[in-house]
C-alpha cells in the first residue's frame, strides 16, 4: 500500500509540473525565449535633410546596432536598417534584429549609407566643403529651420538603451534619442541703415587662416563611432567652405528679421582663437572678411551638437565681434560683426 501512494503522489507531481510548464509557453511569462523583432521610436531635433522641426520626413533611415549575448556579426543578429513612413519599419529581410530573453544595449546612427566598420564601429563623415547654394529661407530666431546648403549630410548617432529584451520590447518600441556629431556655425545678416548700397549678400566664405597650424579642419579621413558619436579627423587638413547665396539675399535692417545661413564643419574641441579662423562676405560685389574670436562658453570650442552663430553687421569701414554665447542645436548667439 505504501509502494502505491507513493507512485499516486510522483504521478500527481509529474502532471502538475507538466501544466506548469504548459502555462509558461502559453502565456509568454519570464521564461518564454520567443524572438520578437526590435521595434523602434528614434527622435531627434532640426536636423537639415533628415527632419523638419522634430520629427523625421518620409523616407529617412536609420541603422540600428545591437550588443549581447545573442546579438552579434556571426549570428547575423545585430544590424538593421529601419525606414520612416507612417512609422518605423525594417522591410529588409536580409538584416533584422530579434529580441531574446538576453538582454542588448541598442544603438543607432545615421546616415546609413554605409555599414559600420566591424573593427572600428565607425562610419565615414562626409563634409560639404567645397563650394555649394544656400537658399535663404530662415529669418526665424528659435532655430527651425535650419538654413543649410543642399546635399550637406548630418552625422548622429543615439545614446545608447541597455537592458532590450523580448520581454521589455513586446509592448512598445526602443525610445532612440538621437544627437548630432557635427559642430554648426550659423551667421545673420543685416545693413545700418546709414548703409547707402543695395546691400545684396550673394556669398559666404568660412576658411581656415592660421599660418602655424590647423584649426578648422576637414580631416582626411574623418569617422564617426557609432556608439559615442566620437568623430575622429585623421591628419588635420586646412577647410574653405564656400556658400553662395541662391538668388541673391538683400539685407533688412533689423538683426531680428535677419536670415541665417548654417554650415555643418568638424567640431573644435579646444579654442578656435582669434586670427585662426575667418568669414568672407560678399555684398554688393565687394569682400568684407573678418577672423572670427572664440564663444565664452565650452572654454571657447566649438562642439559637437553646438551651434554658433555670429550676427553680421554692414555699416562702414570695419568689422568687429562682440561676446558670444553658446547653446544647443538650436542657437548660439556669436555676436555681432560690424561690417563699415
Amino acid at each position: 500500500m505504501k509502494t502505491k501512494q507513493l507512485m499516486n503522489l510522483a504521478l500527481i507531481s509529474g502532471l502538475l509540473l507538466t501544466a506548469g510548464c504548459g502555462d509558461d509557453q502559453n502565456t509568454g511569462t519570464a521564461e518564454n525565449n520567443d524572438p520578437v523583432e526590435l521595434r523602434i521610436s528614434p527622435r531627434v531635433t532640426l536636423t537639415r535633410g533628415v527632419v523638419d522641426g522634430a520629427a523625421f520626413s518620409s523616407g529617412a533611415t536609420v541603422a540600428v546596432y545591437a550588443t549581447g549575448d545573442d546579438y552579434t556579426s556571426d549570428k547575423g543578429n545585430n544590424y538593421a536598417v529601419y525606414t520612416y513612413g507612417s512609422g518605423w519599419s525594417n522591410s529588409d529581410t536580409n538584416n533584422k534584429i530579434y529580441l531574446t530573453n538576453k538582454a542588448a544595449t541598442i544603438y543607432a546612427y545615421y546616415p546609413t549609407a554605409t555599414k559600420y566598420d566591424n573593427t572600428g564601429l565607425t562610419i565615414p563623415v562626409t563634409l560639404l566643403e567645397t563650394s555649394a547654394e544656400i537658399v535663404a529661407t530662415d529669418n526665424a530666431t528659435d532655430g527651425t529651420p535650419i538654413a543649410a546648403a543642399t546635399g550637406e549630410v548630418d552625422c548622429m548617432y543615439a545614446t545608447s538603451v541597455t537592458g532590450v529584451t523580448n520581454k521589455s520590447n513586446q509592448t512598445k518600441g526602443v525610445e532612440l534619442v538621437m544627437k548630432h556629431a557635427l559642430s554648426m556655425v550659423s551667421f545673420r545678416v543685416y545693413k545700418a541703415a546709414d548703409y547707402e548700397g543695395v546691400g545684396k549678400l550673394t556669398k559666404i566664405v568660412l576658411k581656415d587662416v592660421n599660418a602655424t597650424g590647423t584649426t578648422l579642419s576637414k580631416g582626411t579621413n574623418p569617422k564617426m563611432n557609432i556608439t559615442t558619436g566620437v568623430i575622429t579627423e585623421g591628419t588635420a587638413q586646412d577647410a574653405t567652405y564656400t556658400r553662395t547665396i541662391k538668388d541673391g539675399y538683400t539685407l533688412g535692417t533689423a538683426d531680428s528679421g535677419a536670415r541665417r545661413f548654417s554650415i555643418m564643419v568638424l567640431p573644435i574641441s579646444t579654442s578656435i582663437g582669434t586670427g585662426n579662423i575667418q568669414a568672407v562676405f560678399t555684398i554688393d560685389g565687394a569682400d568684407y572678411s573678418v577672423n572670427l574670436t572664440p564663444p565664452s562658453d565650452n572654454s571657447g570650442a566649438w562642439l559637437a551638437g553646438k551651434n554658433h552663430l555670429y550676427t553680421v553687421k554692414l555699416s562702414g569701414t570695419e568689422l568687429s565681434i562682440s561676446t558670444i554665447t553658446v547653446t544647443q542645436w538650436v542657437d548660439v548667439v556669436g555676436g555681432t560683426l560690424d561690417i563699415k
